[in-house]
């Protein structure tokens, strides 16, 4: 017999069931949900911030840094409509263990990369790894915290927030052995694996699978919230995933190692904020959550490409960035659930998922394009900048959502 608390060996209940049995299988399985987005923004981020340095080593110009950004934007764009419908479709588990196998064995291989045509393939295949694990993490949080999707989104945040932290500080310190950090990945991401064999139950929920068409997922508030995450990509991907490091190096003049301690304050930004801005948005609605979110990234825009010329008022601005940055994305996810079929939970976080890619895809290469032929400030401004304002602006249309009706609001332990 296995012990009680290896529930992934056993296959009697759902995991909905086991979260709703006692807050010690609640805990177990909000951090196995979670710890596979610790490990796959820490590999994000070692290559966004390590990206001058491997596209240097293998020779290339700097408007590669661009490209290459776009091959793994690419492959979560398309994998997160794949991931998130087949998380409607398939056994969860199942899912999960293919997209952090996937994600794990490229970005151990991108670390010992000879030419540009590995590192783009690479690159987009660590993408659909990503992409395919999203829609699929962020939404058994959000189960498992029931309308209470606020503390999920905290949750989320808080462990994509620190591998925002913890890789850029990690970073330099193997230069110019760039390897090192992506084996680093690898070994996390046998961890996860393991974890989601022994603890994610098999069976995933016990409700009646019903057909859904598209058009029942488009209403007012969806279509304004896919406009917000398609320039929302284009604002981060050109400010902060892609050039920043390079920004703070060659425009605002920092050490490698202080640029890797002021990158980090983006994450921090997102670890402390998460779980207020989240438990904002479940007391009011989500709605002002996303514009409390939107406000802080219009914020921290502003001051990183514009205002702030010292290594303090960076990390100031990229604090506030990386507080909204970090919660708008995945609180623009539970937003979108709050208004579809329960069923089609997947489907839905696939959708905000992969537009928001299809925008980063044209991010990085637009910063690139308005860096060599004016600079560093006209980039920030035209590519991070004015799509931050425009998000801000467009978010506010949207109405209020009807939550539905069937949801639980909390699990049986604590009623």
């Amino acid at each position: 017999m296995e012990p009680k608390y290896l529930i992934g060996l056993q296959n009697k209940k759902s995991m909905r069931d086991y979260a709703n049995k006692s807050f010690g299988f609640f805990i177990l399985l909000v951090l196995v949900s979670a710890f596979p987005v610790f490990v796959m923004l820490f590999d994000a981020v070692a290559y966004s911030f390590g990206s001058p340095f491997i596209i240097s080593y293998l020779h290339a110009p700097a408007y590669f840094i661009g490209i290459m950004l776009s091959s793994y934007a690419g492959g979560i764009a398309l994998f997160s409509f794949i991931g998130g419908y087949l998380f409607d479709k398939i056994n969860v588990k199942l899912v999960l263990i293919i997209a952090i196998l996937l994600f794990s064995v490229f970005s151990v291989a991108t670390g010992f990369v000879t030419n540009l045509y590995e590192l783009f393939i690479f690159r987009f295949l660590v993408g659909a790894g990503i992409g395919t694990f999203q829609p699929v993490g962020i939404t058994m949080l959000s189960d498992l915290f029931y309308s209470t999707k606020g503390k999920a989104v905290g949750v989320y945040t808080v462990f994509f927030s620190a591998g925002e932290v913890v890789a850029p500080l990690v970073f330099p310190i193997f230069l110019p052995a760039f390897k090192i950090p992506f084996e680093i990945s690898g070994i996390l991401s046998a961890i996860a694996i393991i974890l989601v064999m022994l603890f994610v139950p098999n069976v995933y929920k016990k409700k009646d699978r019903v057909k859904v068409f598209i058009k029942q997922l488009l209403n007012r508030n969806s279509i304004i919230l896919l406009i917000a995450m398609f320039v929302f990509g284009i604002a981060v991907f050109a400010g902060f995933d892609t050039y920043y490091s390079s920004y703070l190096i060659h425009y605002v003049h920092l050490g490698s190692t202080l640029a890797g301690i002021v990158y980090a304050f983006g994450g921090v930004g997102g670890v402390i904020l998460s779980f207020p801005i989240g438990m904002f948005g479940d007391r009011t609605n989500r709605r002002f959550g996303m514009i409390l979110s939107g406000i802080l990234f219009v914020i921290g825009s502003l001051g990183m490409f514009y205002f702030a010329r010292t290594a303090l008022t960076q990390g100031i601005f990229v604090f506030i960035f990386g507080a909204g940055f970090g919660t708008f994305e995945n609180i623009a996810v539970a937003f979108g659930q709050d208004y579809t079929p329960d069923t089609t939970a997947g489907m839905i976080g696939g959708a905000v998922m992969g537009v928001y890619n299809i925008g980063a895809i044209v991010g990085g290469p637009l910063f690139g394009y308005v860096l060599s032929i004016g600079g560093y400030l006209e980039a920030g401004v035209l590519t991070v900048i004015v799509p931050s304002i425009i998000l801000l602006i467009v978010i506010t249309f949207t109405k209020r959502p009807v939550y539905k009706k069937d949801m639980p609001l909390k699990p049986d332990y604590i009623k």
